[in-house]
């Protein structure tokens, strides 16, 4: 690598503090596999 390059990430992991609604668009938009755990108020109710 160059001087200045930089390296792009494949994946991220992140507490339940990153897991915004606009900070998973924005790892989306920049093709970023996020593993980031929900707060459990914020979770989807369970099928059934």
């Amino acid at each position: 690598m160059s001087a200045g390059a930089r390296a792009r990430l494949d994946g991220l992991t992140g507490d339940k503090a990153y897991s915004s609604a606009a900070d998973r668009t924005l790892l989306r938009r920049r093709h970023i596999e996020a593993t980031i755990a929900q707060p459990r108020d914020l979770a989807a109710p369970p099928p059934g």
